[in-house]
């Protein structure tokens, strides 16, 4: 993997760690038409557990400077499936980026925590 793809997948995680962490105080604090999605975070507090799909794809665009002429824009695309449960603070998923087959799991990276440990 190269350096600049091992820092995107760094970066990711951790976005969506934090996303994770913050969502119930973000659901609280939403406009009122994001009433309903407080109610569903409720509803999946209830369950207990969940399951997710993710794609995001990432393209950085190079400003128009004289530093960037003949840079061309690049596109990276990760992909994410996983579940979690929320009384035991487990959560587990597999990335894939470019080249990763959602179809075969060892092309992807698995990550698992659980009860504060990684």
């Amino acid at each position: 993997m190269k350096k600049h793809q091992a820092r995107l997948l760094i970066v990711v995680v951790c976005v969506l760690g934090l996303l994770l962490i913050a969502w119930p105080a973000l659901a609280r604090t939403a406009a009122p038409e994001r009433a309903q999605l407080a109610d569903v975070w409720q509803r999946v507090r209830d369950s207990g557990a969940y399951s997710f799909r993710a794609q995001v794809i990432q393209e950085s665009i190079p400003r128009a400077t004289v530093q960037n002429v003949g840079r061309t824009s690049k596109r990276n695309e990760l992909y994410l499936e996983g579940q979690t449960r929320l009384a035991d603070e487990a959560l587990s998923f597999t990335l894939w980026s470019q080249g990763g087959n959602v179809l075969d799991k060892s092309t992807g990276y698995e990550f698992k925590t659980e009860g504060g440990h990684a």
